[in-house]
């Protein structure tokens, strides 16, 4: 907000300027015709930061939009790169014990397109369990990778209840688990 708002007094500086400006070419129809021009200049621009500001609240309380979801996980596991929110789809490869230590996680190993095998782990305390799950079965996922020389982890698959986090999901057999 604070970009907003820096950007809309500079609009209103640039046009408070060019209004002067054109007062002291001293021409009245070019002084009205100048104004008239810095003014729907003005307006476009306020329109334009208004755009910008409504766009970026509305990435602010989405957490989880698409823009979180521009790596892909072979990429990520080629830099090492940890803590980034992630999108893929895959097959079950192996069931694991559950975590049972609070908080409680199920998880599986799931193989993505690019041969690369994951650990998802899923908070069951946070959201459903997905139940049932078979090797086999395809799902698509949506949570933070983190990096390991076996191919890397997934956890955060749950929506975060204090909202502080990008909210991740599991989908598996039509139905989404959050």
């Amino acid at each position: 907000m604070k970009l907003i708002s820096l950007l809309l007094v500079m609009a209103l500086t640039a046009c408070s300027q060019a209004n002067s400006d054109a007062a002291n070419v001293g021409s009245e129809t070019s002084a009205k015709q100048s104004a008239t021009e810095v003014k729907r200049d003005a307006e476009n621009l306020g329109q334009s930061i208004a755009n910008i500001g409504s766009g970026l609240a509305g990435s602010a309380s989405n957490l989880n939009a698409k823009a979180f979801n521009l790596h892909n996980v072979q990429t990520l596991y080629s830099q090492h790169a940890s803590h980034v929110q992630v999108e893929d789809a895959g097959t079950v490869i192996k069931l694991l014990a559950d975590d049972n230590q609070s908080p409680r996680h199920q998880k599986f190993l799931v193989k993505v397109a690019s041969g690369q095998t994951l650990l998802l782990t899923h908070n069951i305390d946070l959201a459903s369990r997905i139940d049932p799950l078979n090797v086999g079965d395809k799902l698509e996922f949506n949570g933070e990778y983190i990096w390991n020389v076996k191919g890397g982890i997934v956890h955060w698959t749950h929506r975060d209840p204090q909202g502080h986090h990008a909210d991740g999901w599991i989908k598996h057999d039509g139905k989404i688990y959050q």
